[in-house]
């Protein structure tokens, strides 16, 4: 077809669009409405097709939390640089820690808990370890050792009861580990965000 023949086509549509949808009219606004949503369409059709293809991938069977913990770890540097400057020493939040280890719990996996403990970068913290027999702990201004009879549960509800109003409290059973930054971590998302 030629120009002359195309044009003398379109001329003859747009003719017939304003007899039957006068400008101006709701008629006139309904068929722009869907010329424009046909040319959105093809314009978006290609990135819908993106988003559902990856949508539909199959998710993997096992999440990789070694990356995903890697991303959020903290960053040593800037936290002592931030504490070398002063930046943090208005954050007066009180963290309380209590660590349950009860009859089934293993000297070695205490252990493992104070050590995480001890290895946290923010040193304002006291932890309280409820146990059912005496143990050897680290000497440490920051820990203390509760011997109860009965269920350490129990016993820890109690203290926390009894304790700080105001403290942030973390619950630990003999075996977890802390990453190094997470006091660090509570203690800014509390300072961030209070109440």
């Amino acid at each position: 077809m030629s120009d002359e023949g195309a044009n003398s086509g379109r001329s003859a549509s747009e003719r017939v669009a304003r007899i039957v949808a006068p400008t101006d009219s709701k008629a006139r606004a309904l068929l722009r409405a869907g010329r424009q949503y046909v040319r959105d369409g093809r314009e978006y059709a290609p990135q819908f097709r993106e988003v559902w293809e990856t949508a539909s991938d199959p998710i993997e069977r096992e999440p990789k939390y070694a990356d995903w913990l890697e991303r959020r770890r903290g960053d040593r540097d800037r936290f002592d640089e931030r504490h070398e400057t002063g930046h943090s020493d208005h954050r007066t939040i009180n963290v309380e820690v209590f660590v349950l280890a009860g009859d089934d719990s293993s000297a070695q996996q205490l252990e493992l808990t104070i050590e995480s403990l001890l290895g946290q970068w923010e040193r304002e913290w006291k932890a309280t370890i409820v146990a059912g027999t005496s143990s050897a702990i680290a000497q440490d201004p920051r820990l203390e050792l509760v011997v109860h009879t009965g269920s350490p549960f129990g016993h820890a509800a109690r203290l926390v009861e009894a304790g700080d109003p105001g403290a942030f409290v973390v619950v630990l059973e003999a075996g977890d580990e802390l990453e190094p930054d997470f006091i660090d971590a509570l203690v800014s998302a509390a300072w961030d965000r209070p109440g």
